[in-house]
């Protein structure tokens, strides 16, 4: 489209939102990603939470809140679409725990927990990231599935926590061994 000779392509690879850890962790799951630059914040190392069921993980959910909520404005609950959000924010809700549910990319952002699809959460940034069932059913091996998962865990600036129950997709199961990062739910 442009001409060659005029052009000069500047690959941008220094990541400023995302703790050094929560970079680190997440760059592997990217085709390329080892090229990106943590930026020199430290923090805590993800947490990958492995329930059960999936009552076991809406009650983990539920804990992480609990612990993140008093200390950070904005925390997010990322599904993978929406039916998942949905079905989550009912199960909260059922729960006693007041979240808001974004539903389109123009509704606005308030204070207190949010659930979101993956999809909507492209451009945002939340303190705290907790993602709901990352297992190898909602995000397998396809590319679309890698980015999907990368772009849900890279909205968190501060703390990352991962829900799942079953099985972990092959490349988030290395990660989290690799970084020794899995905690079994009580």
């Amino acid at each position: 489209m442009f001409d060659p000779e005029k052009t000069k392509v500047v690959q941008l690879t220094k990541s400023y939102r995302s703790t050094k850890q929560i970079t680190d962790f997440t760059k592997h799951i990217l085709i390329g990603g080892e090229a990106i630059e943590a930026f020199e914040r430290e923090g805590n190392k993800p947490h990958v939470y492995q329930a059960k069921n999936e009552q076991e993980g809406v009650a983990t959910v539920i804990n992480i809140l609990g612990k993140y909520q008093k200390d950070h404005d904005a925390v997010a609950i990322i599904g993978k679409d929406l039916k998942d959000s949905e079905e989550l924010y009912q199960k909260l809700n059922a729960n006693n725990i007041k979240a808001t549910l974004i539903r389109t990319e123009n509704q606005r952002l308030v204070k207190g927990p949010i659930v979101v699809p993956s999809y909507l959460a492209k451009g945002l940034e939340f303190d705290v990231v907790i993602v709901y069932n990352a297992n190898d059913k909602n995000y397998g091996e396809s590319s679309i599935d890698m980015k999907l998962l990368y772009v849900a865990m890279t909205r968190a600036m501060h703390s990352l926590c991962i829900d799942y129950d079953g099985k972990l997709p092959s490349y988030l199961k290395k990660l989290t061994q690799t970084e020794k990062v899995l905690r079994k739910t009580k």
